[in-house]
């Protein structure tokens, strides 16, 4: 598998499309203009995303979608949008491999288009020193915090199994490139998962733990999806907006936390997710020094 900032990457552009899918659209932005070249440079005015300061990095990206731009339509679909000035962002995306790379823009502006996401920080908040963000309930936020995970140990393949037959074998392209590597061992990435949700209209009762029920099952369908089977589990979890000190840590809505655990083997070169609706495409070669031909084998993400 791949590195934590991008499985929490992963985890929370799948969750976006999910949520988008359902219609739970959290904002918008207009699209004015997209450029050519490498990045896609997206002006949306007045965004409202804390641009970069210098030298310091953004602060704050958008997990989105893309939609009904004309002319260059390789602008369309789930991006990283990182805001370059108070009007622009910079589109970035996961290949095949699960690595964050440009976009490359070719074809010319036509008008259209517009930029949804579905959380209420843009993404899935990554780290201990954003969880203050959440005392304050905002409907569609989810806090991944890294936390004690258990020693090592050695599960085949991270739980899936070792393999039957090469190649090749079923699964998702970071399964099928799993197999082909030895194992050295098993790790064990767990983190504390906090999410907090209001119900719309408001509902202070039984609306808001049934929205926070809601957006909590969708995010584990997307870990367990994200990994495979059965390499994402819950070790439990608590209603934190339900204890005794709670008071004015909530405002409104309702919380829970979890602690989420994935089983990630270590192997000779580290391993990446695959991001939804992306294909890894091989290229077989002949056996028979006689042929000259190829078969291509194409396997699209179960993600």
């Amino acid at each position: 598998m791949a590195y934590l900032s991008e499985l929490v990457t992963l985890i929370s552009l799948n969750l976006t499309i999910q949520l988008l899918n359902a219609g739970q659209v959290k904002g918008t932005f207009p699209v004015t203009n997209v450029t050519t070249g490498t990045p896609i440079l997206v002006t949306s005015p007045a965004h409202g995303v804390p641009p970069p300061v210098a030298p310091n990095p953004p602060s704050r990206v958008v997990h989105g979608v893309i939609s009904g731009v004309l002319g260059e339509v390789e602008a369309n679909g789930p991006w990283i949008l990182e805001p370059v000035d108070s009007d622009t962002f910079a589109l970035y995306k996961i290949d095949a491999q699960g690595h964050i790379v440009a976009g490359v823009g070719t074809n010319a502006y036509a008008g259209g288009g517009v930029i949804q996401y579905a959380l209420a920080d843009y993404a899935i908040l990554f780290g201990r020193h954003l969880l203050d963000l959440a005392t304050s309930v905002v409907p569609g936020r989810v806090v991944f915090i890294p936390t004690d995970e258990p020693a090592w140990g050695f599960e085949p393949y991270g739980g899936i199994g070792a393999p039957t037959a090469l190649p090749p074998t079923r699964g998702t392209p970071e399964q099928q490139a799993e197999k082909q590597q030895p194992q050295l061992a098993t790790t064990f990435p767990t983190f504390d998962v906090y999410v907090s949700a209001a119900a719309s209209p408001p509902s202070p009762g039984f609306g808001d733990f049934d929205a926070v029920v809601a957006l909590r099952d969708v995010l584990y369908r997307v870990c367990f999806d994200a990994s495979g089977s059965p390499r994402a589990k819950v070790l439990g979890g608590t209603w934190t907006s339900q204890k005794k000190d709670a008071g004015s840590k909530i405002q409104r809505g309702q919380q829970w936390v979890g602690r989420i655990q994935f089983q990630q083997p270590v192997v000779t070169s580290p391993l990446a997710y695959v991001p939804a609706g992306v294909s890894l495409v091989l290229d077989v070669l002949p056996v028979n020094g006689g042929s000259a031909d190829t078969t291509v084998i194409t396997i699209p993400s179960t993600t």
